[in-house]
C-alpha cells in the first residue's frame, strides 16, 4: 500500500471502532462506509441491520464523519440524497464511546436540540497540522 493509499484510508479503523462502540451499546449497525476523498469522510447506517436495511423501503438514520466537520446525523433513503442534516456539536475526532452515546440520544429523539446543519461549519482545515494525524491512527 502506498503512502498515498494508506492517508486515504487512515480513517478506516476510527470509523470502525465507532461503529464498534455502537453495537456495544446494543444498537443495530447496517453499514459502514468509508470514502477515500479528500477531505476524508464515510457514514454509519444506524438502528437496524444488514437484513433490514436491504428490505425497508423507509428513511434510515445516518451519521456522517468529515475530517473538517466531524459528526453529523442525517435522515434518508439509503441510496439518495439526504434530509433533516444537523450537526453533532462534537470536536472533529470525539472517542467512538461518545459517539454511541450521542448515537442513542439520535435514535431516541433527545438529540432534537442540536442545531441543523450549516455549510460554513468548518472545524479544522484538512491541510493544517493540528495534531489530528497523529489522532486519528491512534485508532489504528
Amino acid at each position: 500500500m502506498s503512502e498515498d493509499d494508506d492517508f486515504y484510508t487512515a480513517h478506516e479503523p476510527y470509523m470502525q471502532a465507532v461503529a464498534d462502540a455502537i453495537v456495544a451499546e446494543n444498537i443495530a449497525v447496517a453499514d459502514v462506509v468509508v470514502n477515500a476523498d479528500d477531505p476524508r469522510n464515510g457514514w454509519i447506517v444506524v438502528g437496524l441491520g444488514e437484513a433490514e436495511l436491504a428490505e425497508t423501503d423507509e428513511q434510515v438514520t445516518f451519521l456522517l464523519w468529515h475530517e473538517e466537520r466531524g459528526w453529523q446525523r442525517a435522515v434518508g433513503f439509503y441510496g439518495e440524497q439526504l434530509d433533516q442534516v444537523r450537526d453533532s456539536l462534537f470536536e472533529v475526532l470525539p472517542t467512538p464511546v461518545a459517539v454511541a452515546a450521542w448515537c442513542r440520544r439520535v435514535l431516541t429523539g433527545s438529540a432534537e436540540e442540536d442545531p441543523w446543519s450549516s455549510p460554513s461549519a468548518v472545524f479544522r482545515d484538512a491541510d493544517g497540522d493540528d495534531r489530528f494525524e497523529r489522532q486519528l491512527r491512534a485508532y489504528g
